[in-house]
């Protein structure tokens, strides 16, 4: 008897400690949100009013580029250094916010790009991603996140992407072997719809068209250190 309780006690302490580690991980913030001195370099955006702000800068730098291009209205040509791409990001997020709700949720991001790859992260407020989840009805519908309300109350949740990136006609083109993360842990693209039951092309649905006063971006594509623009004007 006094056997069984210890095999049982053991059982409880590996399955208690398992479930701390993965807990502790999923609650992971990276270092770049919760490090006062990353923010300095401005390669993290935190949303609020200042959108509104970043939007104009960036349609500054854009503007300048098509005063030196080509008198065309097709195929134009932007480059935007990381720093610009990080702000473009944030400019999609926001205007994307009324159509995905669940793009309100997000509090700050990052973006890296290095040897074509992109490294995007951000961070959300979880209570409020799955308040909205299990708010959903039908097709959309996540049951899972119900209880999970509850148990992320008040909790920022860290979540990535890593791969190859782009835009083309307005849909995300994600790389296949691209990687998903959250917190500290990383899954594969495909085991992600897998799990949640989203379908890839949900996933990379079309996106609200974007637009820099007369310039219309058709097509996004990480290329070395940079984001290339392609579009009419």
């Amino acid at each position: 008897m006094k056997k069984t309780a210890v095999v049982l006690f053991i059982i409880i302490l590996v399955i208690s400690g398992s479930l701390y580690y993965v807990w502790s991980q999923v609650t992971l913030l990276p270092e770049w949100y919760t490090g006062a001195g990353e923010a300095l370099d401005g390669s993290v955006i935190t949303y609020g009013k200042e959108i509104e702000d970043i939007r104009r800068s960036l349609a500054r730098t854009i503007e300048e580029q098509l005063q030196k291009a080509p008198a065309r209205t097709s195929d134009i040509e932007v480059v935007l250094t990381e720093k610009d791409a990080n702000k473009l990001f944030a400019v999609i997020i926001s205007e994307n916010a009324g159509t995905h709700r669940y793009l309100n949720a997000i509090k700050a991001s990052r973006t890296r790009i290095t040897d074509g790859n992109l490294d995007f992260g951000v961070v959300v407020d979880a209570s409020q991603l799955a308040g909205d989840a299990s708010g959903r009805s039908g097709e959309g519908a996540i049951p899972e996140a119900v209880p999970l309300s509850g148990l992320l109350k008040g909790r920022e949740i860290s979540l990535g992407f890593t791969g190859k990136y782009g835009l083309k006609a307005g849909r995300l083109q994600l790389d296949e072997d691209g990687k998903i993360r959250i917190g500290g842990m990383t899954f594969s693209i495909k085991t992600i719809t897998k799990r949640l039951g989203i379908s890839e092309d949900k996933l990379k649905k079309a996106l609200k068209d974007l637009n820099f006063g007369k310039f219309k971006i058709d097509n996004i594509e990480s290329i070395r250190n940079t984001l290339l623009l392609k579009g009419s004007y």
